[in-house]
């Protein structure tokens, strides 16, 4: 028979139907008693604490105290275990204990997930970040870089300027001394003097003029303007190679777009030998007459 509870009372006195005489009994749960009970007349045993499993009752009779004249009975019962035992229940707990690890690896998934999200998007400030700055360091060098390249453009246009004053006054310079040396010329003449001494003094002339039309103050000249003209003098070279000194340098000055009445002192001769030098440059570069020869000069760069 059986039992969901783990206590249980047998009364095992309508078992025997013998009354005539008196009866001992005595009984055991095997599995549970080791040896049988001391007979005696109680006909009720009550167990307590049992297990879930199957069980065997059993139970002898001693009538007048006769061992000989015991009989065994016997009877088997079940006891079930209790409801949050129950294969059910297992089923359930299994149920529960695996929606309860969905829902924990859900969260954590979940939380990772926004983690993830969060360092993604701090790595994608970050780099954003780095860029601005990146940029803004590239900004502020480029900047440092220009303003340099603008100081040293200052630098060599105000050294380019002072040589062009220095050119100017020197050749005044020189040309006072080749008018006094001419006027001592002619006053010998006049006077007769030694011959020896007008000698010299046209040697002097000679000299001036040599001094004036070779300045070695022209290397620096040209490597300034090449530097504040992005080569100019390179690129004169490499279009007309059969180019004088002096015409380069006339070239440089109508490339700033000076007058022939500016460039004349310069050049240490008048205006008319300025257009004269033109007139001659144009056709070493064969220029058509309705060519502007400074505007030619000028963008030398797209013909070369």
């Amino acid at each position: 028979m059986p039992y969901s509870l783990n206590s249980i009372k047998i009364n095992f006195a309508a078992t025997f139907y013998d009354h005539s005489s008196d009866i001992l009994y005595s009984f055991r749960l095997k599995g549970i008693d080791d040896d049988w009970s001391i007979p005696s007349t109680n006909t009720v045993k009550e167990y307590t604490g049992l297990h879930e499993g199957k069980y065997v009752f059993e139970v002898k009779a001693f009538i007048d105290g006769n061992p000989d004249s015991s009989s065994i009975t016997s009877f088997s019962f079940t006891v079930h275990p209790p409801w949050y035992r129950s294969v059910l229940a297992y089923l359930l707990y299994s149920l529960a204990i695996v929606i309860l690890i969905l829902i924990i690896y859900k969260k954590t998934i979940s939380k990772q997930k926004k983690i993830i999200h969060q360092k993604g998007e701090e790595l994608i400030a970050q780099t954003r970040r780095y860029e601005e700055e990146t940029k803004l360091k590239d900004e502020a060098i480029y900047e440092l870089q220009n303003e340099n390249l603008k100081n040293e453009l200052k630098y060599k246009t105000q050294e380019l300027n002072g040589y062009m004053l220095n050119v100017i006054r020197k050749n005044e310079m020189l040309e006072n001394v080749k008018r006094n040396a001419l006027n001592i010329s002619k006053a010998i003449d006049e006077e007769k003097q030694i011959s020896t001494i007008k000698q010299k003094v046209m040697s002097l002339i000679s000299q001036i003029n040599t001094n004036i039309e070779h300045d070695t103050d022209f290397e620096i000249f040209q490597s300034n303007f090449d530097l504040i003209h992005q080569d100019f003098f390179k690129l004169l070279d490499e279009r007309f190679p059969n180019l004088t000194r002096n015409d380069k340098i006339l070239c440089a000055y109508l490339n700033m777009n000076l007058s022939s009445k500016e460039i004349a002192p310069l050049l240490n001769i008048s205006i008319r030998g300025v257009e004269v030098n033109r007139y001659r440059l144009r056709k070493k570069m064969d220029l058509d007459r309705d060519v502007n020869l400074s505007d030619f000069l000028q963008s030398l760069k797209q013909y070369v």
